[in-house]
């Protein structure tokens, strides 16, 4: 209910009231994420942060965005059962909280208050080691590039 009702309030270009109704809905699967104890319950939970993330961000509020995208991929590595040594088979929700990051990091910079860098890194080294071309690996070209223009330039 209160993903339909975030989706008119962006719709409608209220954002405020549109986070007000993610975080209702945020609230939910973290009770349930908590009270269950499941991994697989914190999958729904990283993807309504991605959107917290995005609203914020389009509220010019780089910060927040920035808080709400490390919970974001902390649940969904956690979610994943990825540690620090990611394995070649990254969800997709994974990798879509991760360009988000990335882009977020090419716009807001320090004010985004999250290092991309390093996790950027990792997530590359998992995809690298598919052993077949899939989507997910051509676009890891692309999340190179981000890497590069997060990466400061030394001389």
């Amino acid at each position: 209910f209160f993903g339909l009702r975030a989706r008119a309030h962006i719709a409608l270009q209220q954002r405020a009231e549109a986070g007000h109704a993610l975080e209702q809905q945020r609230a939910l699967l973290k009770e349930r994420a908590d009270r269950t104890e499941l991994e697989e319950h914190r999958r729904p939970l990283a993807l309504i942060e991605t959107q917290l993330a995005d609203n914020a961000a389009a509220q010019r509020r780089p910060a927040q965005a920035g808080r709400w995208l490390q919970q974001a991929l902390d649940h969904a590595i956690r979610s994943a059962g990825a540690g620090a040594s990611s394995s070649a088979a990254v969800s997709s929700e994974l990798f879509s909280i991760f360009w988000l990051a990335a882009e977020l990091q090419v716009v807001h910079g320090p004010a985004l208050g999250l290092d991309v860098s390093g996790r950027l890194r990792t997530i590359q080294q998992g995809l690298g080691r598919a052993p077949t071309p899939t989507p997910q690996t051509r676009s890891a070209r692309l999340l190179t590039i981000y890497d590069a223009l997060l990466t400061p330039r030394t001389r």
